[in-house]
């Protein structure tokens, strides 16, 4: 069976699809090529406007903001910004352009407000001209650190224009009541001037009166002093010898009271020599025996401690003046000393410090401050000094009664009940006071167990002195109580001597005029105060 052939005709028709494929693929590479370099080169073109649009825009935004900015400004400054614009204000990138601009319209302003200041100085009312500056009228200086910007001074334009408009009404309004004051002013004026007038045309006619009247009363004057010259000639006839009298009896008495001033004086005189010479006589005896000793001593806290305690019936308050030991062989004579009293230097015994109980701690052991010394560093307290008081004894004190002037702090009243009071809490059982007011002892008065009779100051009377009475009354009520203090048997000794022998402090440097002053009280009342006895 013989091989069959291919058809040529049907192998044609087979690949006509497949070159009509290949023809159509290689025209659309051809064209697909053709349109991408040309897409290409649009895609450039466009990149290229906008990469020109977005300079563009940015160009414009910062143009913007710097609008803004300047929009912002010129409502800040006028003052319809708020807080918001003034914070972007802070916060804006372009600060350079907006501190430019604002110098800009700052500048401007002050210029324009020059130029209104020129043009005002010429229609100026009053005296002087009008001397504003345009840094007094509105300022708005831009912040140094970046800060906010503040708010214009004294405001916004609109808000500054307001105030003004308004302080220009209140002005013309108060011009108005004052226009009006000078025109009532003026009025009362002119009354005030017609007025005037007219009283000065009735006082010219009554002054051309007056040297007629004037010479009426001046003869009537005139006679009327001739009779009285009679009357008093007449009338010194008949007095004359009697005034003669008066004018010796005058004179007489002027020589009696000189006579008994230098009577009074020489007796005073001899007085104090008498008081100054017991005085230095009682001065070395008031200390009589040593009371204990010294037992230690503390500098730095200003005390001591003494070996007396609540066996001897010590007390807080209880004084004691303080003796070296060799004092018992030496004697107080050896403790004298020129000290000023009265305006004169006089010797006293003068002890080495005065000391006062503030704690009873034990039996025999007692603690006391330093009250006085003499010479801290010459002379300091030392262990085993002595220590006295005339008044006090170990288990027992002696009584004592005070009468006079006690002005123990030199300011011119009586210090009596205190001075009572004081020794009673020390332990000094004081008897009673002789009050000077009612001239009675209160609290009972000396008694036979009363040891000392302690006399203050006396006042001084003189022959001249307008109360010289009632001064002598009182010093014959001081004397009558020192007559009966020694007839109980008391010692009499003055403040100045007892206070300083039982350690007690007091001003001695104290004048007449003061005691006087002191006792000025008991000579001007006559009450009788409430019996009181002293604590």
């Amino acid at each position: 069976m013989a091989r069959s052939r291919p058809n040529p005709s049907s192998g044609g028709e087979k690949k006509t699809p497949l070159i009509i494929a290949l023809v159509f693929f290689v025209l659309a590479t051809i064209i697909a090529g053709v349109l991408a370099f040309t897409y290409q080169g649009d895609l450039d073109a466009v990149k290229k406007e906008s990469d020109t649009a977005k300079e563009e825009s940015k160009t414009a935004r910062a143009e913007l903001s710097k609008e803004q900015g300047r929009l912002r400004l010129y409502q800040v400054i006028l003052g319809t910004g708020t807080e918001d614009d003034r914070a972007k204000l802070a916060a804006a990138a372009e600060k350079d352009a907006l501190r430019d601009e604002h110098a800009k319209i700052i500048g401007l302003l002050n210029a324009k407000l020059q130029t209104a200041i020129e043009a005002e100085k010429t229609a100026f009312v009053g005296n002087g001209n009008f001397q504003a500056k345009p840094a007094e009228l509105f300022s708005w200086p831009w912040p140094a650190n970046g800060e906010m910007l503040a708010s214009p001074s004294p405001g916004p334009l609109m808000v500054t224009i307001v105030k003004l408009r308004a302080e220009r009404e209140m002005a013309m309004r108060k011009l108005l009541g004052e226009q009006k004051t000078v025109s009532t002013l003026e009025n009362d004026l002119k009354a005030a001037k017609e007025l005037y007038d007219t009283e000065r045309t009735k006082l010219s006619l009554a002054t051309a009166a007056i040297p007629k009247k004037l010479d009426e009363i001046r003869q009537a004057l005139a006679k009327d002093l001739d009779v009285k010259k009679q009357e008093f000639l007449d009338a010194g006839k008949e007095y004359r010898p009697t005034l003669a009298k008066a004018r010796n009896d005058y004179d007489l008495a002027v020589q009696t009271n000189n006579e008994i001033n230098l009577k009074l004086k020489g007796i005073e005189e001899q007085l104090e020599k008498e008081r100054s010479k017991q005085a230095d006589k009682d001065d070395t005896n008031t200390f009589d025996n040593p009371k204990g000793d010294i037992t230690a001593v503390f500098p730095t806290q200003n005390t001591v401690e003494i070996n007396l305690g609540s066996a001897d019936n010590v007390k807080s308050g209880l004084t004691f003046n303080i003796f070296p030991r060799d004092v018992k062989d030496r004697g107080f004579e050896s403790r004298k000393r020129k000290i000023l009293e009265d305006g004169r230097y006089v010797e006293r015994v003068v002890p080495k410090a005065k000391i006062e109980v503030i704690e009873v701690i034990g039996p025999y052991l007692s603690r006391a401050r330093i009250t006085e010394t003499a010479e801290a560093l010459r002379d300091p307290i030392l262990k085993s000094d002595l220590l006295y008081n005339s008044a006090w004894r170990k288990g027992s004190v002696d009584h004592v009664v005070l009468y006079g002037i006690f002005d123990i702090d030199g300011d011119g009243s009586d210090d009596i009940k205190t001075v009572a009071r004081q020794l009673n809490k020390m332990g000094i059982v004081v008897d009673g006071y002789y009050d000077l007011s009612s001239r009675k002892w209160i609290g009972g008065g000396p008694t036979e167990r009363t040891t000392f009779a302690v006399e203050g100051a006396v006042p001084s009377a003189t022959a001249g002195d307008l109360l010289v009475k009632e001064k002598g009354d009182l010093i014959n009520g001081i004397s009558a109580a020192r007559d009966e203090a020694k007839k109980k048997g008391n010692k009499v000794i003055r403040y100045r001597e007892f206070f300083p022998s039982i350690g007690y402090t007091v001003k001695f440097d104290v004048n007449e005029e003061t005691i006087n002053q002191a006792a000025a009280k008991y000579l001007r009342t006559n009450a009788t105060p409430v019996e009181e006895t002293p604590k």
